[in-house]
């Protein structure tokens, strides 16, 4: 008699202890939907009041069966327009570090004033990074040579621009784009967990 009330209060520790663990894992849905945390907390309130009367064996593979079945299901929502939408809520303007600008993919990052640094041009193929050469364009009105950028990728050989300017002029145009979409709230557009381009 005391062996069966053992094994019973076993059963129930480690069903209450299993339960805590998916139902912690689960939190994360709490957030967003108050109704399956209500129907999630009833079935682990029920199952350890619950008395049952199943093997430890199959109990065990129950649980690890339902905790595969939950990790699925929330790596599906990560992808999700749901998993997307919580995802976004915390999302900060300093998490917008890669855009598309003159057909190149550009990345950067920010100082801890805010200031752009770091920017650069990649490829959009491959993600290599650009190298510049000087150029020159002609100008169509009055036909004389403008100095321009180049851009090349050293993997696959595609070539961007010429661009009017130089190195620093057209970092400088890319900026005011970076600032203007920034003061626009456009930034969250680009990037990729919220549905952006990028």
């Amino acid at each position: 008699m005391a062996e069966s009330v053992k094994k019973e209060i076993g059963v129930k520790i480690i069903v209450t202890v299993v339960s805590t663990l998916i139902v912690g894992g689960l939190a994360v849905i709490a957030s967003f939907a108050p109704k399956v945390w209500k129907v999630i907390v009833g079935f682990c309130s029920w199952v350890v009041s619950a008395k049952i009367e199943t093997p430890f064996w199959l109990l065990c593979l129950l649980v690890l069966a339902a905790g595969i079945l939950v990790l699925v299901v929330l790596q599906k929502m990560g992808r999700s327009k749901v998993g997307e939408a919580i995802v976004g809520a915390t999302l900060s303007w300093k998490d917008y570090v890669v855009d598309n600008f003159f057909g190149m993919k550009w990345r950067w990052r920010y100082t801890s004033s805010g200031q752009i640094t770091d920017l650069w041009c990649y490829c959009p193929r491959d993600e290599t990074c650009l190298v510049y050469k000087d150029d020159f364009i002609t100008e169509r009105s009055t036909m004389m040579m403008q100095p321009a950028i180049g851009l090349i990728c050293e993997t696959c050989g595609q070539n961007f621009g010429p661009i009017a300017g130089d190195k620093h002029s057209l970092c400088a145009k890319v900026e005011r784009q970076i600032d203007r979409k920034l003061r626009s709230n456009e930034w969250q557009a680009a990037i990729p967990v919220a549905g952006g381009k990028a």
